[in-house]
């Protein structure tokens, strides 16, 4: 009997398919944040900009708003 190999790539993303199809992942979004990692604050340094001039923002890493209180910016719980 042949057996067929899955390449590494192919078996995450099925088992990534699977996690999404059980709800799995969307549970653990943050619920402060709704998954964007920012806060409902604007940046002070930058005033919601998300730019110093004519760079991006250190701060609030261009977003414009600090980062959720909740989840650190990760979206994430």
């Amino acid at each position: 009997m042949k057996r067929r190999v899955m390449s590494r790539r192919k078996l995450v993303v099925a088992a990534l398919s699977i996690v999404f199809a059980a709800g799995v992942v969307s549970a653990a979004v943050c619920a402060a944040c709704q998954g964007s990692g920012t806060g409902s604050f604007k940046c002070s340094f930058c005033n919601g900009t998300g730019s110093k001039g004519q760079f991006k923002c250190s701060f609030c890493n261009g977003k414009g708003f600090v980062k959720c209180g909740s989840c650190n910016g990760t979206g994430q719980r």
